[in-house]
């Protein structure tokens, strides 16, 4: 029984890596038959995506540090407020 459905797996491991090696000779084809103008798009177009994925990481690295700076004045309005109640 397991050793059945370790072949199983392995058979399908294997089906999938050919299928998976098909589909990356089907993609260098592809980007052989490209025009240079595609080319250049498709460079144009990696590159806004990193530079999405880093104006995604600094927007939640901003939100992070917006949230710690709210609570760090919430704290020291607190104290703010306790030295001003014991001048008063």
């Amino acid at each position: 029984m397991i050793e059945r459905d370790l072949e199983n797996r392995v058979d399908k491991v294997i089906r999938l890596q050919i299928e998976l090696d098909e589909w990356k000779e089907k993609y260098k084809n592809l980007e052989t038959t490209m025009s240079e103008g595609d080319l250049a798009l498709k460079k144009k177009v990696n590159s806004l995506e990193r530079n999405l994925e880093q104006l995604t990481l600094m927007y939640h690295k901003l939100v992070q540090n917006k949230s710690v700076l709210k609570i760090d004045t919430q704290v020291n309005e607190k104290k703010l407020k306790r030295k001003v109640a014991n001048v008063a």
